[in-house]
């Protein structure tokens, strides 16, 4: 299943096939009132945008995406119940049956270095000591 580099978009799909039966069915709205559910693969495949890129919250695009307000009330609904740690354990599983016995996760986030930090590169003569 994870054996080849794939997109985001195949990983969101294969990601999907293994979480979607972990999800709780919605209880249907007595007499349909209220505004519809926002659809669960796509809060998915949101939640998974996001975590990719390291955004906020706010910043899920509306146009591709749910609201950002739903995501997040999704998601934390599903971190309460345990649904990725329930994820994470599949797919370590399903590694190990690939005959592939780690995963690895690497964060490339990014830090400033803060004012008074040794300098590193050549000031321009504008911000040059007098």
């Amino acid at each position: 299943m994870f054996t080849k580099a794939l997109s985001m978009k195949e990983v969101a799909i294969d990601l999907w096939a293994l979480f979607e039966p972990m999800i709780p069915r919605e209880q249907k709205r007595s007499r349909g009132v209220g505004r519809p559910r926002a659809d669960p693969k796509a809060v998915f495949e949101a939640i998974l945008w996001m975590l990719q890129t390291g955004v906020q919250w706010r910043f899920i695009p509306q146009g591709y995406f749910p609201a950002y307000q739903t995501c997040h009330r999704y998601y934390q609904s599903w971190v309460r119940l345990g649904l990725f740690k329930k994820l994470v354990r599949k797919v370590r599983r399903l590694k190990r049956r690939e005959g592939l016995s780690e995963m690895h996760f690497v964060d490339g986030t990014f830090v400033s270095a803060k004012k008074g930090a040794p300098v590193l590169a050549r000031q321009s003569g504008a911000k040059a000591p007098k």
